[in-house]
């Protein structure tokens, strides 16, 4: 009981001290160590760098963090996961004000992550060519899958209806599910490549969109017995090379997506795509990551290298602005119950 007294002390004083994880950007350059995560409270008009780990050791930044990995928790949007590269997970509860370090897992690359979203002490988490679960809010971990051939998990996603079931993506094309939160497995399709994201449609989960890493998006309308290649996009040269996607939620079914070929999107069931008007064009300015208001469709967010692109008004037009940090761009997220703030997930390649 001292023990635990002591370290609520200890980590008070911590978050207390260091202004709760917070690096304003000033005028003149950046604070040393640009990396992990940036928070805007204003739609991207100013950030702070949210990289403070309290521990009873003392304060530790994830200022170097490449972050490979950005999830909300689908009941709790204080509730953040971050997976970095050869780094393994961090959670926050506070809204990224400070961080946890998951000691149960390998301290390497975590490929996907998934919660329940029925029961947020029960989390997925895919390493390699395995699936580890926890129930016990990632106090502890068990392996539930091993693939045999040693082939990556790329993607994980679960039933917003029916959370005991579970499809899961592998780098060859293989799509596997389990109905029994992951006791038991089986084989649905084979793509025969590469499988990026599975995305379920929470309005109606039997609409499930599949995206591949270059032979474009599937969807299936029966919970992915049967699938159809999404028509449309192959006249858009790039597009079949596929980045992630995320639901219109103002609409029943509908859509929007990331590729080589820039982003689109779709309001009729992934029939009749459209383009946007961007500031850059395609191929002289690669697309990192994108973002779209879950309230309001029409404000709109993407960042390249060097420079972040908002519009208010479906992307007639645009306002530019310097990224806050110097890596790269991985991923941009708006809070799903509060659009006003914004996470930037940063990455630094490695030096050739």
């Amino acid at each position: 009981m001292k023990k635990n007294f002591l370290f609520v002390i200890i980590l008070f004083s911590l978050l207390l001290l260091s202004g709760q994880g917070c690096v304003r950007v000033q005028k003149g350059g950046l604070a040393p160590g640009d990396g992990g995560l940036w928070i805007s409270k204003d739609k991207g008009e100013t950030w702070q760098q949210k990289v403070a780990m309290p521990t009873l050791s003392g304060l530790k930044q994830l200022n170097d963090l490449n972050i490979t990995l950005l999830v909300f928790d689908p009941q709790d949007s204080q509730t953040i996961y971050l997976g970095g590269e050869n780094a393994g997970l961090y959670f926050s509860y506070d809204n990224g004000e400070s961080w946890q370090e998951v000691t149960k897992l390998p301290k390497v690359t975590i490929n996907a992550l998934a919660v329940d979203p029925k029961a947020k002490n029960i989390v997925y988490a895919a390493i390699g060519h395995r699936i580890f679960k926890t129930t016990d809010c990632c106090r502890s971990w068990k392996e539930i899958y091993l693939d045999v051939p040693r082939v990556t998990i790329n993607a994980l996603a679960i039933d917003s209806e029916n959370s005991k079931k579970i499809l899961v993506g592998l780098a060859d094309g293989r799509l596997i599910k389990s109905e029994d939160g992951g006791v038991n497995w089986k084989l649905l399709n084979d793509f025969k490549n590469g499988i990026k994201q599975i995305l379920f449609n929470n309005k109606d989960p039997r609409i499930i969109y599949l995206g591949t890493l270059t032979n474009g998006l599937f969807r299936s309308d029966d919970g992915g017995n049967s699938w159809q290649k999404v028509e449309g996009l192959e006249n858009f040269p790039g597009s079949q090379n596929y980045k992630y996607g995320l639901f219109n939620q103002t609409k029943k079914d509908a859509l929007f997506i990331l590729t080589e070929a820039g982003f689109f999107r779709s309001d009729e069931e992934g029939k009749n795509w459209q383009g946007y008007q961007l500031l850059t064009k395609p191929g002289q300015a690669k697309i990192y990551s994108f973002a779209i208001n879950p309230k309001n469709p029409d404000e709109i967010y993407y960042a390249t290298e060097n420079t972040f692109y908002k519009s208010n008004n479906g992307g007639r037009t645009w306002i530019t602005k310097n990224l806050p940090t110097k890596r790269l761009p991985l991923y941009l997220s708006l809070n799903p119950e509060n659009p006003n703030i914004l996470y930037l997930a940063t990455y630094k390649p490695a030096e050739k």
